[in-house]
């Protein structure tokens, strides 16, 4: 049995503004797909708790719609289940 390989949340200083949110909202979207392909994919329970708590953290970085600046919820849905 091998070790299970996750993948690893980008992250960039950058030390302009310049472009920095951009680049920020391009990794930011990105790692959101990755996360969901691979949650589509079969895992192990233990390897999807791993890559639910990924989403979940990477989900959490956004920010709150103006009119909820008080509290947000975060709903995560699992992609269905893929049968071999």
């Amino acid at each position: 049995m091998g070790c299970a390989r996750f993948p690893q949340p980008q992250t960039l200083v950058l030390r302009s503004n310049q472009g920095g949110q951009s680049m920020e909202k391009f990794i930011h979207k990105e790692n959101l797909a990755l996360f969901k392909k691979r949650l589509a994919e079969p895992h192990a329970d233990a390897e999807r708790e791993v890559l639910l708590k990924l989403l979940a953290d990477e989900k959490a970085k956004e920010p709150l719609p103006k009119k909820h600046s008080q509290a947000a919820l975060i709903c995560i849905e699992e992609p269905p289940l893929r049968k071999h």
